[in-house]
């Protein structure tokens, strides 16, 4: 009986010690993008594109060269 305690004594001092080493080792979450690109709707076809890649034609912004040329026509 003595024998039974010390080894779940043992047991539970191994698993205190271990469990925070194992929390640890978890994969950790990937952050997320925090770049939020503003977006802007196309004059002439209502598609919104980001305003990296639209282009601006007398203070009107088109999704591609044929919208913005279409609209100007």
């Amino acid at each position: 009986m003595k024998f039974l305690l010390i080894i779940i004594t043992l047991a539970l001092l191994v698993y205190i010690l271990i469990r925070p080493i194992l929390k640890n080792n978890k994969p950790r979450k990937k952050p997320k993008d925090e770049s939020i690109e503003e977006m802007q709707e196309c004059a002439y076809c209502g598609v919104y594109t980001s305003a990296n890649e639209a282009f601006l034609s007398q203070g009107k912004y088109y999704c591609s060269k044929e919208c913005m040329q279409k609209d100007t026509q």
